[in-house]
């Protein structure tokens, strides 16, 4: 009997455990990324850019992908998570979007490993890089545009940009998030390129 029971025991030990891991799949992982083939540009003498620091509210440096389920409260998925480092994915496609938005191939994330000379750095503070599941996400975020030595600010501006989700699931909101860092870039390549006009003339 009692051999009975360590062989009913075992048997139901193992379908418990066979449950458990049905129920909880491995974790489909994501990264920030361009509508469109990220290209770099063509210019190897366009305006040279470095990246830096960009900062992003510390709740969101993890591994789980944040949505927002009200003002105050975050849910955290145990089922979708970044691929890389948040930050890391941010910077790689504002970079490669202000590449586009210069024609350039000079758009650097700082520090870089050579030393290089600059035309302009940017440096942002995001406070806000989320969303709910079918919601619009936002980007809400101070970008300084500083001068050649990274000490001159030539511009400081407040952005807040509300990006709309096309699906309800978790690929609808890092879609969406992505394309709140490409709009985001678009609007820094704007300023650049007046700055850089304004030099000129």
């Amino acid at each position: 009997m009692k051999i009975l029971a360590a062989q009913v025991s075992a048997v139901t030990g193992l379908l418990l455990l066979t449950l458990g891991c049905a129920k909880s799949p491995p974790p489909s992982f994501y990264l920030l990324a361009m509508a469109e083939p990220e290209r770099p540009g063509l210019a190897t003498n366009g305006i040279a850019v470095g990246v830096g620091p960009i900062e992003l509210p510390p709740h969101l440096d993890r591994h789980q992908i944040v949505s927002r389920a009200s003002p105050t409260r975050l849910q955290l998925s145990e089922r979708h998570h970044w691929a890389e480092p948040l930050q890391a994915g941010f910077t790689r496609v504002l970079v490669t979007t202000l590449g586009r938005e210069l024609d350039g191939n000079q758009v650097y994330a700082l520090p870089v490993r050579r030393q290089r000379e600059l035309n302009y750095q940017v440096a942002i503070d995001v406070f806000r890089f989320d969303g709910a599941l079918g919601q619009d996400v936002v980007l809400h975020a101070r970008w300084t545009l500083l001068g050649r030595d990274g000490r001159q600010i030539l511009l400081s501006e407040l952005t807040q940009i509300e990006q709309v989700t096309a699906s309800s699931d978790h690929a609808g909101l890092v879609a969406a998030l992505s394309n709140a860092v490409v709009r985001l870039g678009q609007e820094i390549g704007t300023a650049i390129r007046d700055a850089q006009a304004s030099r000129d003339g």
